[in-house]
């Protein structure tokens, strides 16, 4: 099993595995950096829970999580805009 299956098991994230990590410093702290990426090629509208299957447009998304021992973890993934055939476009 490789590194990144491991930290996957440990995140838990439903929807996602870890698909390549690095390590930056930034002066005196040392961040773990995990891009995610999706188990699946579909998507669900936040609000009607409605299946669709392609998206709308993405971008980067950052978030700082919990810490991985001594180092600050951020979660880097892509955020994903639906046109969803219920309500039309969501974020």
């Amino acid at each position: 099993m490789q590194q990144e299956d491991y930290i996957t098991k440990l995140l838990g994230f439903q929807g996602f595995y870890v698909r390549d990590m690095e390590v930056e410093r930034d002066g005196d702290i040392e961040k773990a950096i995990l891009y995610l990426g999706r188990t699946e090629d579909k998507y669900i509208c936040s609000l009607c829970d409605n299946e669709v299957t392609s998206k709308h447009s993405s971008w980067l998304q950052e978030v700082r999580h919990l810490h991985i021992w001594k180092y600050q973890t951020i979660l880097r993934f892509e955020k994903v805009k639906v046109r969803c055939s219920k309500l039309g476009l969501r974020g």
